[in-house]
């Protein structure tokens, strides 16, 4: 590439970041107050029409947001972020809540967080969207370190008499 191309892909290019740079976000001012929704979501949740974002403060107004959530082959991306503007004179404490609505309008996945909403300014909020009851397992075992610093691990299996089998687990440093 010669040089009088350079300078020129130089200039253009500190042209478009000093562009951005100066452009503000349009809709917000500095002293509104945001919550930036992070949705993060696991495989199981699948294609998703459209997301009800409501943010909940323990005095004042609650605020709903909708909006049709990014995808990839159909199914919802597995984490993607979205502005939510709150009315001016909330702030504190607050529940963040996300329900993943299907085809016919019907909630089948939500998640939940708390936040303390910080008035004229931005705050973060991360909620996990996932189906009722796709909570994963443990993967089947318990592990512990006892009173003399051994760790030890036992199957996650009922003992005979009912009780977990970790209660007495077995030594795993003493091999036994």
């Amino acid at each position: 590439m010669s040089a009088l191309y350079r300078s020129l892909f130089r200039v253009l290019s500190l042209a478009f970041v000093a562009t951005t740079v100066a452009t503000p976000i349009t809709g917000c001012s500095s002293s509104d107050t945001i919550v930036a929704v992070t949705v993060s979501s696991n495989a199981n949740v699948g294609a998703v029409s459209k997301l009800i974002i409501t943010v909940t403060p323990k005095t004042g107004a609650e605020t709903m947001s909708e909006l049709v959530p990014p995808s990839f082959d159909g199914a919802i991306l597995s984490s993607f972020f979205e502005r939510v503007k709150i009315p001016s004179g909330i702030s504190g404490a607050a529940t963040v809540r996300v329900d993943a609505l299907d085809q016919a309008g019907k909630s089948f996945a939500s998640g939940t967080s708390d936040v303390t909403i910080i008035g004229g300014g931005a705050t973060t909020a991360l909620v996990k969207v996932s189906r009722a009851g796709s909570m994963m397992p443990d993967g089947g075992v318990d592990g512990s370190v006892d009173s003399g610093g051994d760790t030890n691990a036992a199957a996650d299996v009922p003992a005979a008499d009912g009780t977990d089998a970790a209660a007495g687990s077995m030594d795993v440093a003493a091999g036994g």
